[in-house]
């Protein structure tokens, strides 16, 4: 019973938090983070997860410049990576507004992200965006496993939800 169990469904243009997460689970540990996500408020949530998928995305462009994959693949993953960084700037700002920290610009740190995407400098990039993604860490919520939640996650199993846990099984299962 004191076993918690985290549920995660990535849908969409969330493809980068899970490519991220699955390249490197254990550098995440930090990044990621098991509590009561009303510590967190809804913007400090929305920049770690911006983060989380940008950090996805840089690495899976990384990883395909390597090889002779699509071109057209690459340019999309390009164009989303530019079209985070846009707003990146004034989303940090809220959450730190949010989280009682002092006015800060990030206009630089999104500028040499931007920079080094464009010349494809892919360690200086995820550089800057582990910095970044470190500063705003993700709080997930996670729960104690009891019987109907293990039931709810099988049900949601059945309809394509996928269940990631920490230390057991699917649904709990050792």
């Amino acid at each position: 019973m004191g076993r918690a169990i985290l549920l995660i469904v990535v849908f969409g243009m969330a493809s980068g938090l899970a490519s991220a997460v699955a390249a490197r689970p254990t550098s995440y540990a930090g990044i990621i983070k098991a509590g009561h996500t009303a510590i967190q408020g809804e913007h400090a949530r929305r920049a770690a997860a911006e983060l989380l998928v940008l950090a996805g995305d840089a690495r899976q462009l990384s990883v395909l410049a390597e090889s002779t994959s699509s071109p057209m693949l690459q340019r999309g993953l390009t164009e989303r990576v530019l079209g985070s960084l846009s707003g990146l700037d004034i989303l940090l700002r809220l959450a730190d507004q949010e989280t009682g920290r002092p006015p800060v610009s990030y206009m630089l740190q999104v500028q040499r992200a931007s920079r080094f995407l464009k010349t494809r400098e892919w360690s200086a990039l995820n550089d800057v965006l582990a910095r970044l993604t470190e500063r705003y860490p993700l709080v997930i919520p996670a729960f104690t496993l009891t019987a109907p939640l293990i039931e709810s996650s099988r049900g949601g199993a059945r309809i394509g939800v996928k269940e990631y846990t920490h230390g057991v099984g699917p649904c709990g299962a050792a």
